[in-house]
């Protein structure tokens, strides 16, 4: 039997149970990562930690790195599972992919006024995928050399003036247009774009950027990138897809260490500072922020 504690070794200040907020706790064990766990003699529920989102029971920490392991393309199966060995806590496929659905809106709201300054020469690129069983593609511009993903979209049409309108929708949301677009497979449906929107200093030489293809070294440079095919692997409808796209960018640009940026990431590179450096803390910031409306 466990005793509770003495008053030389008191509970953390404000712990609670939570399932019945009851004050009346006692230390059991730890999990074998050593993060400790605590008991409810009311109800009985153990948990780990304080560190809990409001209303659940599931430490920010344990949620971050589910979401974290998500965007570095494990399966929900796999994250599951790494969850379980690291955390002893092994929750069910529908909980995670909701995490992933809930933190990444709120990853685009704290990134969405997150704009670098972006260079001469941008890399665009296209990637097939299937969503729901259907063909779609996804279309990305890259800043170079900070590799920031400034854009990307997924359609299911590939038709030139979709791809020309979403281009120039980039640019007005970067403030300025590149004078040079690497460009491979939507080189063609790219050449002639002109950034009429824009002052005339943002403006490549005749007001038209150029278009040239890309070169093998580009080619890797994008491939690399594309370890998003695996984040969306089993996409069932466009809606979800497109989301799950926007959080890979916030993880890409913010959250992965690039070893051709010397450990860097991009947003880093690009002079950007975001208010958060994990997907914990974007959790935290979540959940802070539901506190403060309710």
């Amino acid at each position: 039997m466990v005793s509770p504690p003495t008053a030389k070794d008191p509970l953390p200040q404000g712990l609670r149970c939570k399932t019945c907020v009851s004050a009346s706790l006692y230390r059991h064990g730890f999990t074998t990562t050593g993060v400790r766990r605590y008991k409810c003699r009311d109800c009985g529920l153990t948990f780990v930690g304080a560190d809990a989102l409001p209303g659940m029971r599931i430490p920010v920490v344990i949620v971050g790195a589910a979401v974290s392991m998500f965007y570095e393309g494990m399966s929900l199966n796999v994250v599951r599972r790494q969850l379980n060995r690291v955390y002893e806590f092994r929750p069910s496929d529908s909980t995670v992919y909701d995490w992933v659905l809930r933190f990444t809106k709120t990853s685009l709201v704290l990134a969405e006024d997150l704009t670098p300054m972006s260079g001469d020469t941008w890399i665009v690129d296209e990637t097939s995928i299937k969503i729901g069983g259907r063909q779609a593609w996804v279309w990305d511009i890259f800043d170079d050399p900070s590799r920031f993903l400034l854009a990307s979209r997924l359609s299911n049409t590939r038709r030139a003036d979709v791809v020309r309108s979403w281009a120039t929708e980039t640019m007005k949301w970067a403030g300025q247009a590149p004078k040079r677009m690497v460009a491979e497979q939507l080189a063609s449906s790219l050449c002639g774009i002109e950034p009429t929107l824009y002052p005339e200093s943002t403006k490549a030489e005749n007001g038209v950027v150029e278009v040239v293809d890309s070169t093998e070294a580009e080619n890797d440079y994008v491939d690399r990138a594309q370890g998003r095919a695996k984040v969306m692997r089993g996409m069932s409808n466009m809606a979800a897809a497109e989301l799950v796209l926007g959080g890979w960018r916030v993880h890409y640009n913010f959250l992965r260490p690039h070893e051709a940026l010397d450990g860097e990431t991009p947003g880093s590179v690009a002079g950007l500072d975001p208010p958060f450096k994990t997907w914990a803390d974007i959790v935290r910031r979540d959940a802070v922020g539901r506190s403060a409306r309710e």
